[in-house]
């Protein structure tokens, strides 16, 4: 009788265990892989990605791509993981990540054939429509050619065609093969590098490198919670001819609720729109707390670096971005619309500016710009070199959006155009804390009205402001709404007949300051004298041990510096986003040595310099950018923890270098490179 007890136990027992279910590591190697193999070793590796998208793979299941390889084409995926067993796309052996291409190369001789009146038509036929073509790929920085709808408007050189009859690619090149004037040629035929299906939840994408393709280098519509997007390298994406909304870095189109993703350590190059963009919604926030977008390398955008819509509860830090609204105008380095609860912090944004030929530019082409955000913390950020540094703009009745009880507090904006710190339209109970703004030659801090209203319930507190050149405004106040509040700033203008302030339709020399003071019943505590940073000239802004600025802030509720430095260090507040340690002197504490890890000496240098960084480094790369984005010097396969760079045979200039190992990029760091 206990037989059958015994069976249904059995039985109960073997169900439980097909439920845990068995991963399995897929291997592939363009080289010595065979998709007749079965995949599970190395040494039984597949050999391309048509084998990958034939395959509907399970939960806890990895896909290993071999290093230092290389394939053309598209990865799929329609299937999902789950929390505990992700499905795993990333690479094994040593080298270079490997390399996924959307594109054919073009660059002999032999590809093209003259076809009369300066034009040269492909020998081979794509079935794809052709959008996108660039030439000079063996340049750091490769171009777009521009796509001309008929071949007789081909008349400038690189304007080229796509023949939907006979499937072949026409240039325009008046005085030689096109091979033999473009340094390369890539002929872009995929819409991105990896597609992501509806609700394919619990992938996890690292370690690729993805370039040249139409669309997207990643693509994920509504995929679901779980993915991970971790160290990839995505570089030379879209063009004029990418579909609406696309040509971005990586673009994760609708997200629910819960719907969490993460998004770190990558780097995107030379991307035509959005390097990382994210519009969750598609017509209601998404709640998505623990959604990260941080730690990434973002150079040379057409667009926003970073765009976030729709969306509750997502962090974007530490991120670093360097050039953005390159090829469209009216665009950002980090870019919010109708979020809430948002963490901005940490991220350090150099050059998102665009060219001026919108009537909007200046007021949207920002680091950092919201429309429609609250309660939002965008705290310890660097941001420089643009039109506006920080710009909170709200709607003006259109959408439907509000902007409500931000802080702005502990970040440095300096040498913008126009404004470090612009808060516009309705953003009540906007805080503006400790931040130091410098040379802003239209204002350091601006609130105005504008259309939709004013801001109510506002305070602005403890912050330098100091213009050392001629300038609109040192402070420009045009509109405020009711509980405005302004002291225990540091305003200062190293000409004295500049205007120092703007205040409701007046403006106010330093030597009118008492009578502002008395109109407006603002700043009764603040200063209006120069603030003695270590040294402006090379950007470094902490105060030095003679400043007025010690001490002479108020308690506004922080505990720690745009450094880490805890605050206060004594019995007050200092003034600015560097608190003084009177122990440390006029040397910047860093407490998280993870973040700011590289010390460069000497800086400027007029030839050599040398790296410390305090980690040893294993097959790590640097990168030498020039202050438009172009790489002009790249060391490869780094190890230890020094490293010794001459940059001889470059103009004296700035310069910038990005140091990335396997699992990080470090943050960006101008280099001063000066005459013997």
């Amino acid at each position: 009788m206990k037989k059958p007890v015994f069976n249904i136990i059995f039985l109960i027992n073997m169900c439980l265990i097909s439920n845990l279910g068995f991963s399995t590591n897929y291997y592939v190697d363009a080289i010595s892989g065979s998709d007749s193999y079965d995949g599970t070793s190395p040494t039984l590796a597949w050999e391309t990605i048509d084998k990958v998208n034939y395959v509907v793979f399970q939960p806890g299941d990895s896909i290993l791509f071999h290093r230092g390889q290389s394939w053309t084409g598209n990865i799929f995926i329609n299937y999902t993981g789950s929390s505990s067993q992700p499905i795993v796309f990333s690479s094994y052996g040593s080298g270079d990540y490997p390399t996924l291409k959307g594109s054919t190369e073009a660059d002999s001789t032999n590809y093209w054939i003259y076809t009369g009146n300066n034009i040269w038509e492909s020998v081979i036929s794509f079935n794809e429509e052709i959008s996108v073509l660039f030439y000079n790929t063996n340049d750091s920085l490769p171009l777009r050619a521009k796509k001309e709808s008929v071949l007789s408007s081909l008349d400038n050189l690189w304007e080229f065609y796509y023949d939907p009859v006979s499937h072949k690619v026409s240039i325009y090149s008046p005085s030689d093969n096109p091979a033999d004037l473009a340094d390369g040629i890539e002929i872009v035929q995929y819409y991105c590098g990896i597609h992501i299906e509806d609700v394919c939840s619990h992938i996890t994408i690292s370690k690729f490198r993805l370039k040249y393709y139409t669309n997207d280098g990643i693509y994920a519509y509504n995929p679901g919670a779980g993915l991970i997007i971790d160290s990839t390298n995505i570089s030379n994406v879209g063009g004029s001819g990418s579909d609406i909304f696309h040509g971005n870095g990586i673009f994760i189109h609708f997200l629910y609720s819960n719907d969490t993703i993460t998004i770190i350590n990558n780097e995107t190059y030379n991307i035509w729109n959005i390097g990382i963009f994210v519009p969750a919604g598609p017509s209601t926030i998404s709640t998505l707390y623990g959604s990260r977008i941080c730690n990434n390398n973002l150079i040379m955008t057409g667009g926003s670096a970073i765009g976030v819509r729709y969306s509750t509860g997502v962090e974007v830090s530490d991120n670093n971005i360097y050039k953005a609204s390159v090829y469209i105008p009216d665009r950002c380095g980090i870019g919010l619309e109708n979020c809430d609860y948002l963490i901005v912090t940490n991220n350090t944004i150099s050059e998102a500016v665009d060219d001026f030929s919108s009537p909007y530019s200046g007021w949207l082409s920002a680091g950092i710009y919201t429309f429609g955000v609250s309660h939002s913390k965008f705290y310890y950020n660097i941001v420089s070199d643009g039109m506006v540094g920080i710009h909170l703009d709200d709607d003006d009745g259109t959408y439907g959006y509000t902007s409500t009880a931000n802080e702005v507090c502990y970040n440095l904006c300096y040498d913008f155009i126009g404004i470090g710190i612009m808060i516009e339209q309705e953003n009540d109970s906007t805080l503006v804390y400790n931040n130091t703004v410098y040379n802003c030659l239209y204002a350091g801090i601006s609130f105005r009205g504008m259309w939709a209203g004013n801001s109510d319930h506002c305070s602005v507190k403890n912050n330098i402001v100091f213009n050392p050149e001629y300038s609109n405004n040192v402070v420009e106040i045009a509109n405020i709404g009711i509980d405005f509040k302004m002291d225990y700033n540091c305003f200062y203008h190293a000409d004295p007949s500049a205007n120092l302030i703007h205040w409701i339709g007046n403006n106010y020399l330093s030597s009118d300051f008492n009578s502002y003071q008395n109109i407006s019943g603002q700043d009764s505590n603040s200063l209006i004298t120069n603030p003695l940073f270590v040294s402006p000239s090379l950007d470094e802004f902490a105060l030095n041990s003679s400043s007025p600025c010690i001490d002479a802030g108020t308690h506004i509720g922080l505990d720690t510096d745009i450094t880490g430095q805890s605050v206060p260090i004594n019995a007050m507040v200092d003034i600015g986003a560097y608190e003084y340690n009177s122990v440390t002197g006029n040397i910047i504490p860093i407490p998280d040595e993870a973040k700011l890890p590289l010390l460069v000496s000497p800086n400027p240098f007029s030839s050599g310099t040398t790296i410390t960084i305090n980690e040893n480094l294993n097959d790590a790369m640097l990168r030498v950018y020039n202050s438009n984005g172009k790489q002009v010097k790249q060391m490869n396969n780094i190890s230890g923890q020094m490293i010794i760079l001459h940059l001889d045979n470059l103009p004296s200039w700035l310069y910038y270098i990005q140091l990335s190992s396997e699992n990080v990029h470090y943050p960006m760091c101008k280099l001063v490179l000066v005459d013997n």
